[in-house]
């Protein structure tokens, strides 16, 4: 019986460009999802340092301006208690007392009842301090020389009850301060996106608060870039950081979340 001739060399052929077609594909796979786990940790790392140079600079300036805040506070309740002094001087000063009456003709002139008393020492500023109700840590610094020293010391001013440092207040200040240093901000964390080869994207933004906290967001990423087969992708991450101060309460509830724009 005639049978046809069998091609093994062209099957072969064959099912080795399979394997190689199924080799390559698996290559590929494996080497975009080795490459996405790479870039995806450079994201994490670039947005983590990214965060934490937004947030130190948001607290240098959120320091500064709560020394400057309570350097005004207590230059007010110097002036508050001098005005006191000076009221106290006016409403205790004495009269001058009437002079005595001529006696009848031929009759001597009656004489003084007596010398008129002194009156009494007018009070310190640490007298006048002590009667508005400032705290005696903070009249240390300001009497009987003034020393304050807004680095060291604004604290004792902050945590005074007469002040008035309310948790509210203090997060009025910090949003406030967020808004006037976004500038600054966005520049140190494009600095640091620069350094560590990163990207900000279409999506790269900060914003503050996040969660009615005190806390401050920020996305960026960094780029997947497989030249051999034309892809290119950004892949992001998010983190945040806190601002949470151990010295005073800070409350975030009454500010809408205000976003800074990297891109």
């Amino acid at each position: 019986m005639f049978r046809p001739l069998r091609n093994d060399k062209g099957n072969v052929t064959l099912l080795t460009l399979f394997t190689l077609v199924g080799i390559l594909f698996v290559s590929g796979i494996m080497l975009y999802f080795f490459s996405t786990h790479i870039v995806r940790r450079q994201s994490q790392n670039v947005t983590d340092s990214a965060a934490l140079a937004a947030v130190q600079v948001l607290k240098d300036r959120y320091e500064e301006a709560m020394q400057d805040e309570a350097s005004r506070e207590l230059d007010r309740v110097l002036d508050e208690a001098n005005r006191w002094i000076d009221d106290w001087i006016r409403s205790h000063s004495s009269s001058v007392p009437p002079a005595a009456p001529g006696g009848s003709p031929g009759l001597p002139a009656a004489s003084p009842a007596g010398p008129a008393p002194s009156p009494p020492d007018p009070p310190t500023l640490e007298d006048a301090l002590r009667e508005l109700g400032v705290s005696s840590e903070v009249i240390a610094l300001v009497y009987p020389r003034y020393l304050f020293r807004k680095e060291y010391d604004y604290l004792k001013v902050v945590k005074d009850p007469y002040f008035a440092f309310t948790a509210e207040r203090n997060g009025d200040l910090l949003y406030d301060t967020y808004l006037g240093s976004s500038g600054e901000i966005q520049a140190a964390v494009r600095d640091i996106i620069a350094r560590n080869n990163g990207t900000a994207g279409d999506r790269g933004a900060i914003w503050f608060p996040t969660d009615n906290e005190p806390k401050l967001s920020l996305t960026a990423g960094a780029e997947l870039k497989l030249e051999k087969v034309g892809f290119d992708e950004d892949i992001y991450s998010e983190a945040g950081a806190s601002i949470h101060s151990k010295d005073f309460p800070i409350a975030m509830s009454n500010q809408v979340p205000r976003q800074i724009p990297l891109n």
